[in-house]
């Protein structure tokens, strides 16, 4: 049974009822004194703009945030009226330069900044479909340039095109963990390279990993 407790937004997860329902005293013998401790039960609950579901596939979490996506882009100064099939084009990682770069003004790069943010928690949540976009394009909020707007704008396509896409996880098993690795040298502007990992317990993700590496190396 899974229950969340509104204070300071705890949620837990227990097979065995009477062991939130303990936890549930503690908080109330702990911190009641200042407010009484509250739980909403079931199988679906919302938090910190995620919404969980135990209930719909079982022994299956399904994890979305299309409410917060939404947001996202309406807030986006920008329309995004078409959508594309990738999150990111072929030139991810091209970055020019020279003086033909144009660096977008003030108002702008701070919008920029704000949805490559809104967007990290995004894909650390509940879509990590788009970290690599997201990954590259955080090392570029400093002094971000049209370019950088543009392939902002292409992931915002791609996640208009997918809003509903929900990420799902389950264990097959508690003692058999699976890791696939790789990483590419010398793909960024300034020579770096980029790692990629996921791990698994079944199906879907519960670890996800895209980094630029921080130091020049021709291989691993």
């Amino acid at each position: 049974q899974t229950i969340r407790f509104h204070v300071d937004d705890i949620m837990s997860s227990h097979v065995n009822k009477r062991v939130n329902d303990d936890f549930l005293k503690w908080l109330n013998l702990k911190y009641g004194q200042y407010a009484p401790v509250t739980a909403t039960r079931g199988a679906v609950h919302e938090y910190l703009g995620m919404d969980f579901d135990w209930g719909t596939v079982p022994g299956t979490i399904i994890l979305s945030m299309i409410k917060y996506l939404t947001q996202v882009l309406e807030e986006f100064p920008e329309e995004i009226r078409s959508t594309r099939a990738t999150a990111a084009g072929n030139h991810l990682f091209d970055v020019r330069e020279d003086n033909s770069h144009m660096l977008l003004a003030e108002e702008q790069a701070r919008q920029f900044h704000r949805t490559v943010a809104q967007l990290l928690f995004l894909y650390k949540r509940a879509r990590p479909d788009i970290e690599q976009v997201v990954s590259f394009l955080t090392t570029r909020v400093k002094e971000p340039d049209e370019d950088d707007w543009g392939k902002l704008r292409h992931c915002l396509m791609y996640l208009k095109g997918t809003k509903y896409m929900e990420r799902y996880m389950t264990a097959d098993s508690m003692t058999m963990i699976q890791w696939w690795i790789d990483a590419s040298y010398g793909v960024h502007w300034d020579c770096k390279g980029h790692t990629g990992a996921v791990m698994s317990m079944g199906k879907g993700l519960v670890v996800n990993i895209s980094r630029k590496h921080k130091m020049n190396v021709a291989s691993s």
